[in-house]
């Protein structure tokens, strides 16, 4: 684990960089950028565990294959990303990595994740997600702003396509790496 792999960007100027991430505003106002196709993404695992191992790994092949080298993490609220505690051991684990990175308790920017940090920084954030511990929901973008996703509390990817041009090369990487589209309207 790098310091360097995982690099912090305070709000302010990952909203000025990053200008299509989702943001909640308020109750009444909330922002998600114009998408040309979106997609809900799991992968077949036994265990929780397992399966919040293999998304990292599927979903870090996956942004290879679009030759994207880092993913850019913001909340779509300004609530901290430490703003909860848990006791559940692997969601202790997931935040005691954020610390590690040096995230304080006040920290609601974003973070540049490599592609080398992302499958471990994938498997956090999964956990932290689908146990509630992290309060904002976390949306991820790559840094041309042309894909922008989240992991739901089931732990399938929900990922938006922003430009046409990436889109077609988006199904093929899907089929390489063994991903699946998950059918129908809700996640279980």
């Amino acid at each position: 684990m790098s310091p360097q792999n995982v690099t912090k960007i305070k709000r302010e100027q990952c909203l000025l960089l990053y200008t299509q991430f989702p943001i909640t505003k308020n109750e009444d106002e909330y922002f998600f950028p114009r998408s040309v196709t979106d997609y809900r993404l799991g992968i077949l695992a036994c265990s929780e565990d397992e399966h919040n191992t293999v998304l990292g790994l599927s979903f870090t092949q996956f942004i290879q294959e679009l030759d994207i080298d880092a993913l850019v993490f913001l909340g779509d609220s300004d609530t901290p990303w430490l703003y909860r505690d848990s006791d559940f051991k692997p969601a202790k684990e997931a935040l005691a990595y954020l610390v590690a990175h040096k995230l304080g308790k006040r920290f609601n920017g974003g973070l540049k994740v490599s592609i080398d940090e992302l499958p471990v920084f994938l498997k956090h954030i999964a956990w932290l997600g689908s146990t509630n511990t992290v309060l904002p929901i976390v949306h991820f973008m790559d840094p041309m702003q042309r894909l922008v996703g989240s992991i739901c509390h089931y732990g399938n990817i929900h990922l938006s396509i922003l430009d046409k041009e990436i889109d077609e090369r988006v199904v093929i990487a899907i089929e390489n790496v063994g991903l699946r589209i998950v059918e129908g309207n809700n996640c279980k």
